[in-house]
């Protein structure tokens, strides 16, 4: 039995992008915050928070069609606790 294969230009790749978006608009609400421009920092902000849901969405997309489980070796039981733990991350972050 070989390797299970993700490809890589798929799902991974959209919440990559997701999460390098959302590192940056994180990053310039609180910069507008700290120039006091509250209105725009909360929009910025509510942006990131969308961000983290199209993530955690894209997510269980990755986990609904992917064609290994948690229990299929060290691939699948890796795979989900890396990315498990990064999704608790980013729904406590937006919390």
């Amino acid at each position: 039995m070989g390797l299970p294969v993700i490809n890589p230009l798929g799902v991974p790749f959209a919440n990559t992008l997701i999460l390098i978006v959302s590192g940056f608009t994180i990053t310039l609400s609180h910069a507008l915050l700290r120039n006091n421009m509250l209105e725009e920092s909360l929009f910025v902000l509510f942006i990131t928070i969308l961000l983290a849901f199209l993530f955690l969405f894209w997510q269980y997309i990755e986990y609904r069609t992917a064609n290994f489980h948690i229990n299929d070796g060290i691939y699948g039981s890796v795979f989900y606790m890396t990315t498990g733990f990064h999704g608790f991350h980013v729904i406590i972050g937006t919390i």
